[in-house]
């Protein structure tokens, strides 16, 4: 039997997502809600994504984990969840600022998607308002560009070249054109981004695609 992998997080912050989002109307069952506070995963980049509620005082994230062999540490619903399974269920944990403890990269963040998280960053925490976002064709730019002025102005502007994005980097970039320039062009819902495979790009998709059907909602198009 493969191993089974429990995000905490993840498990968390979709959930939540889930129990308010009126796209879903009730299709996708709620799991089981998580006290992330008591777990010490205010921090984790999975909040960072799903949560608008972010505090403009946490100017920084964490995306690398660890497992847990202390399984008291986990929340009890999840791991009475997770005994159907007993031996091969693994607990990660993105908890710690230190990486010779937290050292394990389970999303497969990559640099590009750092980028991107940085950009988001800035959205929850600064005043979006002074943030720009900018598309490029060129073949000179592959990697997504996030350029901070904190000083004196606090301006911020993202290049991307769409097309070189990873899914996850995509989405997050829906994710702030929707935001900040009102834009929801480039998402084509006939044609999804995530890949089938990976339950973190599905569930942020579920996201973005709530917050663009709100959006359409509000402005009754």
């Amino acid at each position: 039997m493969s191993c089974k992998k429990l995000s905490v997080d993840l498990q968390h912050y979709f959930s939540e997502f889930i129990a308010t989002s009126q796209l879903n109307r009730s299709s996708v069952p709620r799991g089981p809600i998580v006290d992330v506070k008591s777990c010490s995963l205010t921090k984790s980049f999975i909040r960072l994504l799903f949560d608008d509620g972010w505090d403009d005082v946490n100017t920084s994230y964490r995306y690398l984990y660890r497992t847990t062999e202390d399984r008291l540490s986990i929340p009890t619903n999840i791991r009475e969840r997770a005994m159907i399974y007993p031996k091969d269920v693994h607990f990660y944990l993105c908890d710690l600022d230190d990486t010779s403890k937290c050292d394990i990269n389970l999303f497969d963040i990559q640099p590009n998607d750092r980028t991107l998280l940085d950009a988001l960053l800035y959205y929850r925490t600064m005043d979006s308002s002074n943030m720009t976002l900018l598309v490029t064709e060129s073949t000179l730019i592959t990697d997504p560009i996030f350029i901070n002025n904190p000083y004196p102005d606090s301006t911020a502007t993202l290049i991307v070249n769409y097309y070189e994005l990873s899914n996850l980097s995509k989405l997050i970039y829906l994710f702030l054109n929707l935001e900040i320039n009102n834009d929801y062009s480039r998402y084509n819902n006939l044609s999804l981004i995530a890949d089938v495979m990976s339950v973190l790009e599905n569930s942020y998709e579920c996201y973005v695609l709530e917050k663009m059907f709100l959006k359409v909602k509000d402005q009754k198009v």
